[in-house]
This record gives structure tokens, sequence and C-alpha cells, in this order.
């Protein structure tokens, strides 16, 4: 019924369904033009599907990329999508060394807190990848991460709104303190 070299699609789904099922269907017909089984084309294309719909989630995840730290890409997300669609125990933040739905080189930072406590929770996260990055297994990298965070909110009360203060009225670059020494940063909102 459906010509070869055709692919067709119900226009019921509507326009974002298709960014899925096109790839899925040009996949299917590529293996099976090989020779390979409808079973087999059809199990890989469900998970190059599946794959761009857990992409695409946890780009909706994301609100806004607020900093670049050593390589390491730090977001702002949405807490409450990632706990009911990832972790229920999410709450400040977290990064790839701890949650395996956290894309690699990245650190989470959730909406739900304030813009002040925002460069605290950063330390903390920071710090306690670093840790884990060499080696060192949660708890212990917590732990440390967790001290250094609280010798950082006792030293410098006032430590995001002065630094926001600071960055007002231009992009100049500035430090945040870390138990490995001193990481640049441009903006933490």
């Amino acid at each position: 019924m459906i010509p070869k070299y055709e692919m067709w699609i119900d226009r019921d789904f509507g326009e974002p369904e298709y960014k899925y099922y096109i790839p899925h269907m040009i996949k299917e017909w590529e293996l099976m033009d090989k020779g390979k089984s409808y079973k087999t084309a059809i199990t890989v294309a469900d998970k190059l599907e599946q794959k761009m719909r857990n992409d695409d989630e946890k780009k909706g995840c994301k609100i806004e990329k607020l900093e670049d730290i050593d390589g390491c890409e730090v977001w702002l997300v949405n807490g409450k999508t990632v706990r009911n669609n990832y972790n229920i125990d999410f709450t400040e933040g977290g990064h790839d060394k701890v949650y395996d739905f956290v894309p690699p080189n990245e650190i989470w930072i959730s909406d739900e807190i304030s813009a002040k406590e925002r460069p605290y929770i950063l330390a903390h996260e920071y710090n306690e990848r670093c840790d884990m990055a060499q080696g060192e297994d949660y708890d212990s990298a917590h732990n440390k991460a967790s001290f250094f965070e609280r010798k950082l909110r006792h030293k410098f009360p006032n430590f995001g709104q002065l630094r926001r203060r600071k960055n007002r009225h231009k992009p100049s670059r500035y430090s945040i303190l870390s138990n490995k020494g001193e990481t640049t940063l441009s903006k933490i909102k």
C-alpha cells in the first residue's frame, strides 16, 4: 500500500511528534533495506526514539545556563520537574557524578533556591564533584563539601548579595573560594 521510498504519518499526531517519528522511520527503513528483520529494525529504531525523547525531556528541565566552570556547565533547572521525572530526592542541586540523569560535565542548581543562596550551593556541588572525579566516594565528598559550605556561610554571610552587587554593572570576572583554591566565575544569579 505504501510505495517504496515513502513514509506516511497520520496527520492527527501533529508536528511535535514528527521530530521523533521521522528519524524512527528512517532508521527502521535503513536497517530493513540492509536486510535486517522488522523485529531487529523496530527495536533499534525504538531505542533511537526513546533516547531522543529522553534528551528532550532533560532539556525541558533546564531553565538557564548560569556558568562554565573548569569545563563543567552550571544550569539552573526546574527542581519540581527533576523530582517528578528523575529523582524525588533532588533538592538543592546535583551533578553528573551523583545523578546518572545529569549529562556529563554538568552541575544542576534548583530554581527553588534563592539567588543569594545559589553561590553556596554551587560551591558545595562543585567541590563535591571535584572530589568524586578524583575517586572519592559520595559520602566522604559530600561531608567535605558540607563542611566547606558551612565555613563559607560563616566566613562570608553575605556572599551571594556581595557577588550580585559586584557584578551588576559590568561583566567583570570574579572568584569563588573553593577547598581546591580559587575558581573563576563570571555570573551567578
